[in-house]
């Protein structure tokens, strides 16, 4: 912890995302860097589908870090790669995950995932679905009880979802591409959100989310942020979004995009960050 301690100290009361560290995987499909099945004990029982406060200092201190290239690397460089949501109901047909940092360099909780459904993300409102942590240990990749969704033959395969999962894992990797998204000068620097299509998650079901990479030369520094996403009942990993009747590109869109950047007229969308006055 000295160095993202050290790495506070230079930076305003400071706050961020979450990742850690692997060796490299040059082709992005090791089977894990430990032992643990978090599927396993994420369990398919009964979850809870209260409603739970928004901690806004810690959203507003991610809005912070998430400039400063250097105190998100290291931040990264000490957490876990996954985390937990579930889909309350048919009702939510995408779901926004807000990123939370804690400053407190001795937090059990440095990343929080403030999840909330679309069409509750309104001025006034502060409450979320139940959140997620990303915590100090170990990266995984997929457990070799995941399969590709059978559904659809467009369905992302088992080797490409191992393979953005990968490269966030890779330390070299990871940090270049936080490096770019930081310090481009026309930019909107690290993303706030993640944008998640629900249309393929089961109501209730828990969902096992995997931070990655997505390869794509027109982004800047060569990828998007990234979730693979996987259902722990079924242990399959959620399938392409399917394109609306209006979308005229042929394209299929992924289930999850970081924002910013917005589309167009798109960041209208999101209450809390107009609420917390962040641009």
């Amino acid at each position: 912890m000295k160095t993202f301690k050290n790495a506070l100290k230079n930076s305003i009361a400071l706050f961020f995302l979450g990742g850690v560290l692997l060796v490299s995987c040059s082709d992005g499909t090791d089977e894990s860097t430990s032992n643990n099945d978090p599927l396993e004990s994420a369990g398919i029982g009964d979850v809870d589908t209260t409603l739970a406060d928004i901690d806004t200092n810690q959203v507003l201190a991610w809005n912070t870090m998430r400039t400063n290239a250097e105190s998100v690397q290291n931040c990264v460089g000490e957490l876990t790669n996954h985390f937990s949501i579930v889909r309350p109901d048919e009702t939510v047909d995408s779901i926004y995950v807000y990123i939370g940092y804690d400053a407190d360099p001795d937090a059990e909780y440095p990343i929080t995932l403030y999840p909330i459904a679309s069409s509750a993300d309104t001025m006034g409102n502060l409450k979320c679905l139940q959140y997620s942590h990303l915590v100090n240990g170990s990266m995984d990749t997929l457990p070799v009880s995941v399969a590709r969704h059978t559904s659809r033959e467009d369905a992302i395969t088992l080797a490409d979802a191992k393979t953005r999962i990968g490269r966030w894992i890779d330390d070299t990797t990871r940090n270049n591409w936080i490096a770019a998204v930081c310090n481009d000068r026309n930019g909107d620097k690290m993303g706030q959100i993640f944008v998640i299509k629900t249309v393929d998650m089961v109501p209730e079901d828990k969902h096992e989310c995997y931070l990655a990479l997505h390869e794509d030369s027109a982004a800047i520094g060569g990828y998007h942020g990234d979730l693979i996403i996987v259902n722990t009942r079924t242990h399959e990993i959620l399938q392409p979004a399917p394109i609306s009747q209006a979308d005229m590109s042929g394209v299929i869109e992924d289930v999850v995009r970081l924002v910013p950047p917005f589309k167009p007229l798109e960041k209208a969308n999101f209450g809390l960050l107009k609420m917390l006055g962040i641009k």
